[in-house]
């Protein structure tokens, strides 16, 4: 019997555009226009040098009205030889960069993500002027908080289609813990993670009725229904933004590039759990690798908490083989045992979803 990890499914909305070249011999050049036309410039985060073709000459040309308040960040630059060349021309401001001789792409199974490796740039629309008064845009981290918060505030609650569930599953449950693990570990095991990018969707966290319903959703869908239905159960829960270890950026930069992911966030007598259901074997206390040591922005009503996550003690990762051989007569017995616990515990039940049960979870 063979056994795969169970399988997420992705989707987004990416559209592309194709032109076939048909060369007819070396050296013949042909030429091709492509314009991509951002209506909203959040949404104009970054752009790379180098793309999955070698590249013998290439520039970016941002013409810049004076009235728009730009900063463009510049990573990686180190390493490559990238020309920068600024002027104004009238009412504008022209920021040139050019690169040659680029390589392509590398894709390098486990390496960092581009974001490390790659010269770019981070194209921050702060604010621009309308009527002789300043329009903040994406300025500093309480527009891009005040952003998420416009969408989840259009988020509507039914807790009536989870409220007899909650109820069912924290029967004979008496300390803080097991109530709030037992929500926990619901959500684990019964919501399907799927990562539904679809315009605003990429942003906007389904409602906890829905995922509920349906069974499934992305990480902000899972967060959004592991919230709201410890908020029933009486827990003071929140939705949390947060930067995997692949995003070079913190919150110190106002951008839509800054994070990736979404957790739930339980605040009790001082003390903060940090649940991401999308991490389906990972008990109550232990966070994933992947999330350890970045900035979380918790929600606060008007107001954010910003805090960062505690790094993992090497404690809860262990991974230890105890074998035990002994010759009797002309046999050689013994016994094997295999110890897991943290993330490589976790791995081992991705492998072995039809063996594992639950009790497992908190096993040693």
């Amino acid at each position: 019997m063979v056994i795969t990890p169970v399988q997420s499914t992705f989707f987004d909305d990416n559209k592309f555009c194709s032109h076939k070249l048909k060369l007819q011999e070396a050296g013949e050049i042909w030429k091709t226009h492509v314009s991509k036309i951002f209506n909203d410039s959040k949404y104009l985060t970054s752009v790379y040098f180098h793309d999955k073709y070698p590249i013998v000459n290439k520039k970016f040309r941002f013409k810049i009205p004076s009235d728009i308040e730009v900063d463009i960040r510049e990573f990686n630059f180190e390493k490559f030889e990238v020309k920068k060349h600024e002027t104004r021309v009238g009412r504008f401001r022209i920021v040139e960069y050019t690169i040659s001789n680029l390589s392509a792409m590398e894709n390098v199974r486990l390496g960092r993500s581009i974001q490390y490796i790659y010269p770019h740039l981070l194209i921050l629309v702060k604010s621009f002027q309308s009527e002789g008064e300043r329009v903040s845009i994406l300025s500093n981290l309480n527009d891009l908080y005040g952003w998420y918060r416009s969408l989840t505030r259009q988020l509507s609650v039914q807790p009536e289609v989870f409220a007899p569930l909650v109820n069912d599953i924290l029967k004979g449950k008496k300390t803080e813990d097991e109530k709030i693990s037992t929500i926990f570990y619901w959500v684990q095991d019964n919501i399907r993670y799927i990562a539904f990018e679809d315009g605003l969707a990429g942003f906007k966290p389904d409602e906890a009725h829905s995922v509920f319903q349906k069974k499934y959703g992305d990480c902000k869908g899972m967060a959004n229904l592991t919230k709201e239905m410890l908020r029933y159960a009486g827990y003071d829960a929140r939705l949390s933004w947060i930067g995997t270890k692949r995003i070079k950026y913190d919150y110190s930069i106002p951008s839509l590039a800054v994070d990736n992911h979404m957790i739930c966030t339980v605040i009790l007598g001082g003390k903060k759990y940090f649940l991401d259901a999308t991490e389906k074997y990972l008990p109550l206390g232990i966070v994933a690798d992947r999330i350890q040591g970045r900035q979380i922005l918790i929600e606060d009503g008007e107001h954010y908490i910003l805090e960062k996550i505690p790094e993992g003690s090497k404690e809860n990762e262990l991974e230890l083989r105890q074998v035990k051989l002994s010759m009797e007569r002309d046999m050689l017995v013994g016994s094997y045992k295999y110890i897991l616990q943290g993330e490589k515990k976790e791995k081992f039940f991705m492998w072995l979803p039809l063996l594992f049960r639950r009790d497992q979870r908190e096993a040693g």
